[in-house]
C-alpha cells in the first residue's frame, strides 16, 4: 500500500518523546509500505532531516505554520495556532483526490481538521489525550478557574467529538487512553499500538563509573517534566541527599527553561542541557528516575532504561499506561517521602536493583520492541483499506 503520514512536527531528529514515536512508526511502517511524509516545520534547516529520512520514505513534502486569523483563534484551542497551514490543506486535498493513496495517516489531534473528506481511509494517531492532559496541566498551576483555559476545554471536547465523527480509526498508546477518550466520545474503533523501545539501540552496558548517581531524562522545556524536576528537587532530593550524600543526580534533556536551570544550584543536582547521546548517562547511572505528577501517556524514558537493564523508580502517573508490575519490574511510589524511600532502598540494596532491572529487560524484550508494534499498526491499515465499516 501507499501510506501518507501527515505529522505535526518533522520526526527527525527523535529528540523527543512524540518525535521518537513518530520517527519508529514512520521507520517501521516503511519497512512493509510505501511511505510519503508531509509535516510542518518551522524555516530554517531540514537539509538533515530530509536527507535521513529520504533512506525509507519516498518523499518529503515541508510546510510552514501560519498565523491564524482571529476568528480562527477564537473558535480553535489555543494549541491548534501553532499547527496551521492553508497550503497543507490544499495540498492534501488535491493529492487524494488525484489518487494512488491507499491511507492516510495523520499524526495527533492539533492535524485533524487539516484533512479534507475522503473516501481515502484515514486514521488519527494519538500520542496522548489532549482534554485530560491539558485539564491535568491546567489544574496543576491554577489555570483551571480561569474562563479562558476552561473555553479551551470545552473546545477540545469538539474537537474530540469531531474527529470521532471524522477519521475511520484511531490509533492509541494504551488502554487508559481508550478508556478516557471513549468516556467522552463513545466507542471508536481502534488499535493499540504502545510506545516502543529500540532494544539493539538501549541495549544493556556495563557501567564506566563507580559513582552512585540518579539520571532523569526527557525534553526541560516540556511543562511535566519541569514541574517532575522541581518536585524532586524540593520535595524529594532533601531526604535522599541526606542519607546519601555521595549520590549525584542528572537532568538530562534538552531545551531546559529557566526554572530547571535555577534547580541547578543545589548541591548534587546537574543539569546538562542538549546532549549528543543519553545512553551513557543511563548506562553509568545506578537508578533511573521518573517523578512526574501531570500529564498522561506511557513514557519513553522508562522503557529506555528498562531496555538498558536500569532499576527505575516512578510515580503512578510516569508509568501509567505500561504492563508493569510494582516491586517486581519497576518501584512505584506516589508521594515525595515514599519515592525517597524507595529510592534509598535500592541504593542500599544492589542486589535488588539488579533483580529489578533484569526483570524490566524482560518487560522491554517481550512487549515493547519497535518492530511488532510497527506490524501491529500495519495490520490495522490493512483492515481498513479493506473496506471495514465504522463502529
Amino acid at each position: 500500500m501507499h501510506i501518507l503520514f501527515v505529522t505535526p512536527y518533522p520526526p527527525y531528529p527523535p529528540e523527543s518523546g512524540g518525535k521518537i514515536r513518530t520517527y519508529n512508526l514512520v521507520r517501521e511502517v516503511a519497512k512493509h509500505h510505501q511511505v510519503t511524509l508531509f509535516t510542518l516545520a518551522d524555516a530554517g534547516d531540514t537539509e538533515e532531516m530530509v536527507e535521513h529520512l529520504s533512506q525509507f520514505v519516498s518523499a518529503i513534502e515541508i510546510y510552514t505554520p501560519e498565523p491564524m486569523s482571529p476568528w480562527q483563534r477564537w473558535t480553535h484551542p489555543d494549541i491548534y495556532r501553532h499547527f496551521h497551514s492553508p497550503a497543507l490543506m490544499k495540498r492534501l486535498a488535491d493529492v487524494l483526490a488525484g489518487g494512488g493513496v491507499d491511507l492516510v495517516h495523520v499524526e495527533e489531534l492539533v492535524l485533524s481538521k487539516v484533512l479534507p473528506r475522503t473516501t481515502v481511509p484515514h486514521v488519527l494517531g494519538r500520542q496522548k489525550i489532549d482534554m485530560y492532559f491539558l485539564k491535568q496541566v491546567y489544574e496543576a498551576d491554577g489555570r483551571i478557574r480561569k474562563f479562558r483555559w476552561q473555553s479551551d476545554l470545552v473546545k477540545l471536547l469538539r474537537q474530540e467529538k469531531r474527529a470521532r465523527r471524522h477519521f475511520d480509526g484511531q490509533v492509541l498508546c494504551s488502554k487508559v487512553d481508550l478508556m478516557r477518550l471513549t468516556a467522552v466520545t463513545g466507542d471508536i474503533r481502534h488499535c493499540i499500538a504502545p510506545n516502543g523501545v529500540d532494544l539493539d539501540y538501549f541495549a544493556p552496558a556495563p557501567a564506566q563509573s563507580e559513582r552512585r548517581t540518579l539520571v532523569f531524562t526527557g525534553s526541560m522545556d516540556y511543562e511535566p517534566n519541569v514541574d517532575a524536576a522541581a518536585f524532586f528537587v524540593e520535595d524529594i532530593w532533601p531526604r535522599i541527599r541526606a542519607e546519601a550524600p555521595d549520590v549525584e543526580t542528572y537532568f538530562v534533556g534538552h531545551r531546559p527553561t529557566p526554572e530547571v536551570l535555577a534547580l541547578g544550584r543545589h548541591d548534587g543536582i546537574h543539569i546538562t542541557g542538549s546532549v549528543d547521546d543519553v545512553r551513557p548517562y543511563i548506562r553509568d547511572a545506578s537508578l533511573v528516575i521518573c517523578p512526574i505528577r501531570i500529564g498522561e501517556g506511557t513514557r519513553l524514558k522508562i522503557l529506555e532504561a528498562m531496555s538498558m537493564q536500569k532499576p527505575v523508580v516512578a510515580t503512578p502517573t510516569g508509568a501509567e499506561g505500561l504492563l508493569v508490575r510494582d516491586g517486581q519490574d519497576i518501584r512505584l511510589a506516589k508521594t515525595g517521602d515514599a519515592f525517597a524511600a524507595a529510592t534509598l532502598e535500592l541504593l542500599a540494596d544492589p542486589a535488588a536493583a539488579e533483580r529489578l532491572a533484569q526483570a524490566g529487560r524482560s518487560v522491554a524484550e517481550s512487549t515493547y520492541g519497535w518492530p511488532a508494534i510497527g506490524a501491529k499498526l500495519c495490520d490495522f491499515y490493512t483492515e481498513l483499506a479493506g473496506g471495514s465499516s465504522r463502529p
